[in-house]
């Protein structure tokens, strides 16, 4: 016999699956399984906070790229106190980062270390934008 779907009554009665599924649960198995949803959500929760950045680390971060990059390009001149007294920083008249004649401009500075500006090189095809960015803010902490 061949039975067609024209055959099959296919709606489906959804209050006798709700209470056969909860008939034997009574009050106390709705309580179990409210409490075990909730439970789920709140674990869910706490999981994806564990993975949301946390507010300082994007500076941090920005602080010890800064550095490495600081310690690689610009300490030859610069010195590692910023100041400027290294023999090659004497020679060509590095800027020293702690004293009067400059103060930090995030637009200048960042201009300055990508396009160089006399004896100082460009490092515009040698760092990226984050990485001019993370040693800008790094020669800030010489200002203190």
């Amino acid at each position: 016999m061949t039975i067609f779907s024209r055959d099959i009554d296919w709606r489906v009665d959804t209050d006798s699956i709700d209470k056969a599924r909860f008939s034997n649960m009574g009050s106390h198995g709705v309580f179990k399984t409210k409490v075990a949803v909730i439970l789920t959500v709140l674990f869910a929760g706490f999981i994806s906070l564990a993975y949301l950045p946390q507010p300082t680390d994007g500076a941090v971060a920005a602080q010890r790229g800064g550095a490495v990059i600081y310690a690689q390009y610009c300490a030859r001149c610069h010195g590692n106190d910023g100041r400027g007294q290294t023999r090659k920083g004497r020679e060509v008249d590095a800027v020293d980062f702690t004293g009067d004649d400059w103060s930090p401009d995030t637009g200048h500075d960042t201009r300055l270390v990508t396009r160089g500006k006399g004896s100082m090189p460009a490092f515009g095809a040698k760092l990226n934008p984050t990485q001019i960015s993370s040693v800008v803010q790094y020669i800030r902490r010489f200002k203190r």
